[in-house]
């Protein structure tokens, strides 16, 4: 039986803030998409937290379920953006890995995902996407079903999201990382990969409203550092909130350049966790998993060119179907100004062309942005190309 999530934490002689009252609205952090197990609400029917412990309530406060979890490490690590969305019952669930094969739970959740990722490419809505429980490198190739979510939504939308997904390894030998280190050499996601980010290892976390604490990767933590830390900020050594230890004896050198030379992100201990404090987890790398040489081959690219495609796609939005073009150049060689002003950018270059009726074959004009950034981070230039019109 699911034990029940305790009450808020009550402190005598101290003063404390509501967990439900705090602000949690669109735009305050990046859009987080939290999917996995949960009863109580709508299967595939996207939830919007505006109250904590409304979404704890409405999940039956039950502390087993993956999606709860993960929404208090978002929470408490900084996401004021978060959605919900229940992609299977709870009677589907099985928390422990060495079950879960037998128990056939990855070829159930990989086609219950499939009916998630297909709806969710009617929202126009996900930024960063975490499929709980759904790891890379198991008997169901989840990875490349992210990726092709994220490519399909940037194909149909001009918009980018980016998917976190974790791994699922009971002990972090030798052989385990050379059974990741093979299955990532053995992807071929077509361009795709640029969307995706892989985290290898698993944490214990623990949150002040759980009755316990718990061992998984905690890709909710992670989504928030993403979604709220500044565009010149990646997850590289960023610390994760709530994780108190990794679960797993500390890799070596070796190990680690295994892992990140095959794309992957393994988490770490800091020195100063080493010697006993808390909180000192975090990851070594923010590879994506895009093709060798790729211009987008760290998180830190990708969030930006996301970001950028949004404010793009938002200030051309007040120009749809008027005669502003001349007004919406100016209004985005403003926008990279600024970006260079607050350091974000050292240099940029835009070319905005109309595109001719008879190509766009829309009923207004539509838009194209080709764009060339210079960030601080990195030495390479981004290259991306963006649209503007009314049937994104």
């Amino acid at each position: 039986m699911a034990e029940n999530l305790l009450g808020r934490p009550q402190h005598v002689g101290s003063m404390t803030e509501d967990v439900g009252y705090r602000e949690l609205a669109t735009g305050l952090t990046d859009r987080v998409f939290l999917i996995g197990h949960a009863d109580g609400l709508e299967l595939n029917d996207p939830y919007q937290v505006t109250s904590i412990k409304d979404a704890i309530d409405a999940m039956g406060r039950d502390a087993d379920s993956p999606l709860l979890r993960a929404m208090l490490e978002a929470y408490y690590s900084g996401a004021r953006d978060i959605w919900l969305v229940a992609a299977a019952p709870m009677d589907e669930w099985v928390e422990l890995l060495a079950d879960r094969e037998d128990a056939d739970f990855y070829a159930t959740y990989y086609g219950r995902l499939e009916a998630t990722y297909s709806l969710l490419l009617d929202w126009d809505a996900p930024q960063i996407v975490c499929p709980l429980s759904a790891p890379f490198g198991v008997s169901e190739d989840f990875t490349t079903q992210l990726a092709n979510f994220c490519a399909a939504n940037f194909e149909a939308t001009s918009s980018i999201c980016l998917g976190l997904i974790g791994t699922a390894v009971e002990t972090m030998d030798d052989d385990a990382v050379d059974t990741l280190v093979s299955a990532a050499d053995s992807l071929d996601l077509a361009g795709a990969g640029k969307f995706v980010a892989v985290v290898v290892g698993s944490g214990v976390v623990n949150l002040v409203e759980m009755p316990f604490a718990y061992t998984t990767a905690p890709l909710g933590s992670m989504a928030a550092v993403l979604a709220s830390q500044p565009l010149d900020r990646g997850l590289t050594y960023a610390r994760l909130p709530n994780v108190v230890t990794i679960g797993f004896p500390d890799l070596s050198p070796v190990q680690i350049e295994n892992l990140t030379n095959a794309r992957l992100n393994p988490m770490v201990q800091t020195t100063r966790s080493r010697r006993g404090f808390a909180n000192e987890i975090v990851l070594a790398t923010d590879n994506t998993l895009a093709d060798l040489g790729s211009d987008f081959w760290s998180l830190t690219q990708m969030r930006l060119v996301m970001v950028v495609v949004e404010a793009i796609q938002t200030i051309g939005s007040g120009y749809i179907g008027t005669i502003g073009f001349g007004q919406f150049k100016i209004d985005v060689d403003t926008y990279f100004l600024n970006l260079m002003e607050l350091g974000l950018l050292r240099g940029f270059n835009v070319n905005i062309n109309r595109v001719p009726f008879t190509e766009s074959k829309r009923f207004s004009e539509t838009i194209m942005i080709d764009v060339m950034l210079r960030p601080y981070f990195g030495l390479r230039t981004i290259n991306f190309t963006t649209t503007v019109g009314p049937t994104r």
